[in-house]
C-alpha cells in the first residue's frame, strides 16, 4: 500500500529546501528520498534521524514508532 508522508512533504516545503537539497545534505540519492516520502520504501533508522536533524524536527513528528 502506497502511503505518502504528507507531514514530511509539508515540513520540507516549509523549510524552504528542495528534495534535492535535503537529499544532498543527508547524503542519500534524491530518488531514494522521493521513494521514502511517497511510501515506496521504509527509511533506515539513520535516514530518519538525518532527515529530522536536517529539518530541525523530532524524528517521531514524521516517522511514528512502529508498534
Amino acid at each position: 500500500m502506497l502511503v505518502v508522508n504528507t507531514k514530511l512533504k509539508q515540513i520540507i516545503r516549509e523549510s524552504g529546501k528542495t528534495q534535492g537539497q535535503l537529499a544532498k545534505e543527508i547524503g542519500i540519492p534524491e530518488a531514494r528520498l522521493s521513494r521514502i516520502i511517497h511510501g515506496y520504501i521504509n527509511p533506515r533508522k539513520s535516514e530518519e534521524e538525518a532527515i529530522a536533524v536536517a529539518l530541525g524536527i523530532l524524528t517521531v513528528e514524521v516517522f511514528p514508532p512502529e508498534l
